[in-house]
């Protein structure tokens, strides 16, 4: 008789939690697929192992027979896996990765060589678009986006840190021109837009969210021409802090900070594949170096 180990893991969880949708957290699942793989067992088996209300699941008679049988099974799992060296500690395999064009080139292509030389048998292959590609559709691993939230989707997210945004300018420019005191001043500024994103989103003090619409003599659809052209003095830009850390903490810009009012808050959000297993090492490994290197990039300026 054939068990399938993904629908044991769902029903040895619910069984745990009294809540088909707790285990499915645990698993990172969604509850439809937590509740497909265990009327899958129930099927398999012939019997009904959980009562399932709204609120809670309990154990059936034979549920309460099978619950050890079934952690039996997982256990004796683990340890095969342990014992040919799949439940080991070392890294193996391609990390299929998509990121953002500029945020890839910026902060995680510069983490890939120690990550690598850690990791010898880890491959890396980074997946650099501003468009929103297919996890399941282009085989890729995780996903690395960046908003203040996420839509619902095929695909699992959370959030990994802050992305703070903040108003820059070179050191030419604000010889030139008087620094923003407010909104109303910053509307008036010459400022160096996405193309076609001539709108900028702010929230006061009290968090209510505002947009004024900007202009100036340069757009572009890429943040490191927008970085360069900031830096030759062409304008005020939006930034995420990771894209001028460097470039502030050497004095080549300079934040502004606004009387009324500050740039809208993103994160940086990681999604995978729905129905994948919950942590691959080769996941965990990525995620610790792309939250440290977050981290280190922060530290540089103080921002939080």
């Amino acid at each position: 008789m054939t068990l399938f180990l993904d629908d044991l893991h769902v029903f040895e969880r619910a069984a745990a939690t009294a809540g088909l949708s707790e285990a499915a957290r645990q698993l990172a699942l969604t509850p439809q697929i937590a509740s497909r793989r265990l009327a899958r067992l129930e099927s398999h088996l012939g019997v009904r192992l959980l009562n399932r209300t709204t609120r809670s699941v309990g154990l059936t008679a034979e549920g309460e027979v099978f619950l050890p049988a079934a952690r039996r099974v997982l256990e004796e799992a683990r340890s095969a896996e342990a014992s040919v060296g799949l439940g080991s500690r070392r890294v193996r395999g391609v990390l299929r990765v998509t990121a953002p064009a500029a945020f890839g080139r910026k902060v995680i292509a510069p983490l890939a060589p120690a990550l690598l030389a850690a990791h010898p048998d880890l491959r890396l292959d980074l997946q650099l678009t501003d468009s929103r590609a297919d996890l399941v559709e282009e085989g890729l691993d995780l996903a690395v986006r960046i908003a203040d939230a996420l839509p619902d989707s095929r695909a699992l997210a959370r959030k990994l840190a802050e992305n703070p945004v903040m108003l820059v300018a070179s050191p030419s420019y604000l010889a030139r021109r008087t620094p923003p005191r407010d909104l109303a001043e910053l509307s008036g500024h010459d400022c160096l837009t996405r193309t076609g994103a001539d709108v900028w989103s702010f929230q006061n003090h009290a968090g209510a969210k505002r947009q004024i619409r900007v202009g100036g003599p340069f757009s572009s659809n890429a943040f490191e021409a927008l970085r360069e052209a900031v830096l030759g003095g062409a304008g005020v830009g939006l930034h995420s802090h990771w894209d001028v850390a460097d470039e502030i903490a050497d004095g080549r810009l300079r934040p502004i900070s606004l009387a009324d009012a500050a740039p809208t808050r993103l994160a940086v959000w990681l999604l995978r594949p729905a129905g994948t297993p919950r942590s691959g090492r080769k996941v965990e490994v990525f995620v610790d170096a792309l939250r440290n290197g977050l981290a280190a990039i922060a530290d540089r300026t103080g921002a939080a």
